[in-house]
């Protein structure tokens, strides 16, 4: 076998030669646990090995992975693995292909946590028909934990910071308002804003990081935002 062969269960892999001078030994034959692709040939033809013996292992032969599904392991906070079930769905991206979307199912939910961390590990499981997704790539993570209507979302470049707190402006009576905010998850450079704007509140898109309180605002264009 070679590397990017493709295996069957059983499959004969190896065929191993006792040659032992003066007695005469069938080929052992060496088959694949698992049906997949060959990554990984660790030994040249005519190579000495050894079988396992005494608890130890022995010389490896080949890795042999089977890439239709993949499992990615996250850590999820304390606070938030009660939100987290198996079967969950999640949503996976990776910067291979940054256009592409790829959904999995968390498979398995660490019933322990890390105890200086405070996380535990959670596995999802992806299929992967075409073998886009490699073993060791960073992927990053959607779960949807809740649902809730009436978001306020806005722009994650109107967010400012001041003294270690984040705040807008918004226009109120032709002037720039200050307002404080609680921000929460991020998206699609748009950030969920908990608490300090309302929905119908206009909210300064342009401009905002020169602004003081008090300032004369006016709406370009009509754009009101």
């Amino acid at each position: 076998i070679k590397e990017g062969d493709r295996v069957k269960k059983d499959q004969v892999v190896v065929l191993i030669d006792r040659d032992i001078t003066g007695l005469d030994f069938k080929l052992a034959e060496t088959t694949s646990p698992v049906e997949g692709i060959v990554v990984k040939v660790y030994l040249d033809k005519g190579a000495q090995v050894s079988e396992p013996s005494g608890g130890g292992g022995g010389t490896p032969l080949a890795q042999i992975l089977n890439l239709d599904s993949v499992k990615i392991v996250i850590q999820v906070t304390e606070e938030d693995l009660p939100k987290v079930r198996l079967d969950q769905k999640a949503k996976i991206r990776v910067d291979a292909y940054p256009d592409r979307e790829f959904y999995g199912v968390i498979t398995l939910i660490s019933p322990t946590l890390n105890s200086l961390a405070r996380t535990a590990s959670v596995e999802i499981t992806i299929p992967n028909p075409n073998h886009l997704l490699k073993p060791g790539m960073f992927a990053e993570v959607d779960l949807v934990t809740g649902k809730t209507e009436n978001l306020v979302l806005i722009p994650r470049h109107t967010i400012l910071v001041e003294a270690g707190k984040k705040k807008v402006f918004v226009i109120r009576e032709g002037m720039a308002e200050k307002r404080w905010v609680e921000t929460g998850f991020s998206d699609k450079g748009l950030t969920y804003i908990k608490s300090g704007l309302a929905p119908l509140d206009s909210l300064v898109t342009s401009g905002q990081s020169q602004l003081q309180a008090g300032d004369k605002v006016r709406i370009v264009k009509g754009e009101e935002r």
